[in-house]
């Protein structure tokens, strides 16, 4: 009878095919946290957007300041976010149509612009019926004069309030040396978390620096007033820079060694929400976001 030989590898062969696998499971290793690094940066840089510009649709819903703060976990890394709201205190005198009495006795804030103090830091709430309502941390809005700002100190004198602002204010453009006075304005209480909003997280790993964005400071905070635009910003846009801190770099290191990073850029004036890549052949990191575009 004639033997059946039996097929199979030989001992070469099963060397080769482990080698191979060797390789690609190494390869795999190296490439896929990357890759896995900068899909979660991507998606935590769209529910940041995502997020701002839900809270700026509400504020315009509401009528009412709607924003999101930011969590400092401690180490000047935001990975948690909450829907904040500004709730309304005080607006003065309203009567059914929706405007307002005459001037004499009514409530009132004055600016009062000079040749060398063109934005000033300081203005005055007179006639008020309550004047406790305006305390550190409340919200002065002006809508018809398109002003706001968040109160630093509040200095209370009869009826009168002596205001000072946090940051740097945005006023009317009325020229200087000049007094602008509105009888149409609300205070806002101190920002508080939104009733019924939970404390969201960002995708693991991924947060925003602190120390590396730019134009938000302590307790940051982006507030949109019902206009659209940003309460306090400290500057014309707020840079929130998106990264892994676990891969180096940060403020006082080498940036480009931290992976694949983003800027979510919110302008102050309009309260448009975007994303965009850093730049890093650029002078200011910010550059693509300033030009609102991806590059050159």
């Amino acid at each position: 009878m004639t033997a059946r030989r039996r097929s199979g590898f030989t001992l070469v062969e099963l060397m080769v095919v482990m080698s191979i696998i060797v390789v690609l499971a190494s390869i795999t290793v190296l490439v896929v946290p990357d890759i896995m690094s900068q899909d979660r940066t991507t998606e935590a840089a769209g529910r940041l957007q995502q997020y701002l510009q839900t809270a700026k649709n509400r504020a315009a819903r509401d009528g009412l300041p709607r924003g999101v703060q930011l969590i400092n976990n401690g180490s000047g890394l935001a990975t948690e976010v909450q829907y904040v709201e500004a709730p309304p205190l005080f607006l003065p005198n309203p009567d059914q149509t929706g405007g307002f009495p005459t001037p004499n006795g009514s409530p009132q804030v004055l600016f009062e612009f000079t040749s060398g103090n063109p934005t000033p830091t300081k203005i005055t709430l007179n006639n008020l019926p309550d004047p406790s309502v305006v305390t550190a941390e409340s919200t002065v809005l002006i809508p018809n004069l398109q002003a706001y700002f968040q109160v630093a100190t509040a200095t209370p004198s009869g009826s009168t309030v002596t205001v000072t602002a946090k940051g740097s204010p945005q006023y009317p453009n009325v020229g200087v040396g000049t007094k602008a006075v509105s009888y149409l304005f609300g205070v806002y209480g101190p920002v508080q978390a939104l009733l019924g909003e939970p404390v969201v997280q960002l995708p693991a790993n991924v947060g925003v620096d602190l120390n590396s964005s730019d134009g938000i400071l302590s307790p940051y905070i982006v507030l949109f007033s019902p206009s659209g635009d940003v309460v306090d910003a400290t500057k014309g846009q707020m840079m929130l820079w998106v990264r892994d801190p676990r891969k180096g770099g940060g403020s006082t290191g080498n940036l480009q060694t931290g992976g694949e990073q983003q800027v979510v850029a919110v302008k102050a004036r309009s309260g448009a929400v975007g994303v965009f890549p850093i730049s890093w052949t650029a002078n200011n990191p910010f550059e693509f976001a300033k030009a609102g575009a991806t590059g050159p």
